[in-house]
């Protein structure tokens, strides 16, 4: 899956808005939105604010503790990355 795909289907999935993506990493809804239609390509540190924000939701969904929310920031962020390294190959 790529990048656009991910982050586009994560915000539908998790029911997470531009407005508030925007307001909880700092990353304009202009941005965003180039990210998901495939005219931007994020940094990684724009990246990991991403999957860092992503991930709490997600835990916070699924009531996991600190530990696991680590870990799933952590695969996310290799995740968003390596698709991200895919796009930019092809």
């Amino acid at each position: 899956m790529d990048f656009q795909k991910f982050l586009s289907n994560k915000m539908s999935e998790l029911g997470i808005s531009y407005r508030q993506l925007e307001n909880k990493t700092g990353i304009s809804r202009g941005n965003l939105s180039s990210y998901i239609n495939g005219k931007k390509t994020p940094t990684v540190k724009t990246v990991y604010r991403l999957a860092k924000y992503i991930a709490a939701v997600e835990a916070n969904k699924e009531n996991l503790g600190e530990s696991d929310q680590q870990l799933l920031k952590s695969a996310y962020i290799v995740g968003m990355v390596r698709a991200l390294g895919e796009q930019n190959v092809n």
